[in-house]
């Protein structure tokens, strides 16, 4: 009986370790694909000063080379210099928020606020666009697809991607006025439009507010940003790690139900030990 018992506490906690390393997110890119945590808020004025260029780091894609919209690349102040504490060497790509705000390349901003919505719209962030944000970060650099979805192309790799997918945040994010036609017509034109109507229906269970997947999709949120003479600049994306920008459901119910009746068997299977 003891054996038993043993053998199933060694099951359970095999199948926990199983299960939490299952949701561990790759980081095959590199800085830009991490947590940027060094970036603090500062509505008094002392949040961290940053410059927004288009340069291309290493062997990535290289960003958008004109036009309106991202990808841009957000560093430290003084001109890649990191003198911020904590701030990697190479810092990240984002895109735009707002259609109708705007900044100078170079030009030292401040983080206002890091929050859920645009300051001065008062836009949530769409769980849609956290989900392209993220696959963004994951595929940049590499040859992987947007989400996967089978006999799709979602490759990102050219500035016309990048255009592409500055436009579908903003459709997402409801700032349409440089988009017109129906959905099924933009989805065509625009693989993005069509990888995050794939991502809201199939993937996020028709939901544009709530993520399934938090551990995947989760952690962005909005940078609202101020010039030094604390006029409106604009909003960009950012991911730091937090689940707190999109109002949440825990994902998955059924594996954080599984998880804690292991939890659970565990504890009765050490307690009937103790008592053989």
């Amino acid at each position: 009986m003891v054996r038993i018992l043993q053998f199933g506490r060694a099951m359970c906690l095999a199948a926990l370790a199983i299960g939490l390393a299952s949701v561990t997110v790759q980081n095959a890119n590199g800085s830009w694909n991490s947590t940027q945590t060094w970036i603090a808020q500062g509505a008094s004025g002392t949040g961290s000063v940053i410059q927004i260029d288009r340069t291309s780091i290493g062997s990535a894609p290289g960003i958008l080379g004109g036009g309106t919209g991202g990808e841009f690349r957000v560093r430290a102040n003084d001109l890649g210099t990191p003198t911020i504490s904590g701030a990697p060497v190479t810092q990240f790509y984002t895109f735009c928020v707002e259609v109708g705000e705007f900044f100078t390349i170079n030009e030292s901003l401040r983080v206002n606020s890091i929050g859920n919505k645009s300051l001065n719209t008062n836009i949530n962030l769409n769980a849609v666009t956290s989900g392209l944000y993220r696959e963004f970060l994951r595929v940049k650099g590499t040859t992987n697809n947007f989400f996967n979805p089978s006999g799709t192309n979602f490759l990102y790799s050219t500035n016309d991607d990048a255009i592409k997918l500055q436009k579908a945040i903003w459709y997402f994010q409801g700032n349409q006025e440089n988009l017109s036609g129906t959905e099924a017509v933009l989805a065509a034109s625009n693989k993005f439009i069509a990888a995050g109507i794939y991502f809201r229906d199939v993937l996020n269970g028709g939901s544009t507010t709530a993520l399934v997947n938090t551990t995947l999709y989760g952690g962005v949120q909005i940078l609202n940003l101020f010039t030094s003479s604390n006029g409106v600049a604009q909003d960009m994306l950012v991911y730091n790690g937090s689940s707190a920008g999109i109002p949440a459901v825990p994902e998955p119910a059924t594996f954080a139900l599984f998880t804690f009746g292991l939890l659970g068997y565990c504890g009765i299977s050490r307690r009937r030990l103790k008592t053989a």
